[in-house]
């Protein structure tokens, strides 16, 4: 039986809120109910309450490797559960549109992950595309994020380990836009 705690807010279009739509029973961390993430009395709350739970999905990105302290305190805390750390489709160099440090974040969130991972701790990096945020708003052409929630489901339902997996809705809008980026940024 899965206890599932996930970094972000449901209130927000994104994948929180999507995963509201998968699991009926999942409990949320935000600053929005007590959980800033980003100070050390925010991790030290979460460390607190993670024994409750089997199931981390690392979802929000509230600053430069507050992912990876999510993570960290998570090995410390259990021997064994499952991890779904979201990174970004940013870490493809081709997709990466110069933006350094989201890009090395999530690369060093993934790095983490496989480092930590093990047999009974399972990390799965999860590299999601651009998706309906209201965090970060896209294009409409934007994939609706509950074909990550469901993914997510799937890689929690699997008999088996998934280390990495990505999902992107890549239309011709959204190609056509990284194309152009890429030429601004990499055809020097």
């Amino acid at each position: 039986m899965y206890k599932i705690i996930c970094t972000g807010n449901p209130d927000h279009q994104g994948i929180a809120k999507a995963l509201t739509n998968v699991y009926n029973d999942i409990t949320f961390v935000s600053r929005s109910n007590g959980y800033d993430l980003s100070t050390s009395e925010g991790l030290e709350k979460l460390k607190n309450i993670l024994p409750n739970f089997n199931v981390l999905i690392n979802n929000a990105h509230v600053g430069y490797g507050v992912k990876r302290k999510v993570l960290e305190i998570t090995r410390e805390v259990w021997s064994e559960g499952r991890v779904i750390n979201i990174g970004s489709y940013s870490e493809i160099r081709k997709y990466s549109l110069g933006t350094f440090y989201s890009t090395q974040d999530a690369t060093e969130l993934r790095e983490l992950g496989f480092e930590l991972g093990d047999e009974k701790f399972r990390v799965t990096h999860f590299m999601a595309g651009p998706f309906k945020s209201t965090a970060k708003p896209m294009s409409t052409e934007s994939m609706d994020p509950i074909h990550i929630a469901n993914t997510i489901k799937w890689v929690l339902e699997s008999n088996f380990q998934v280390p990495i997996i990505g999902a992107v809705q890549i239309s011709d809008p959204v190609k056509n836009w990284h194309k152009e980026l890429a030429t601004k940024y990499f055809d020097k």
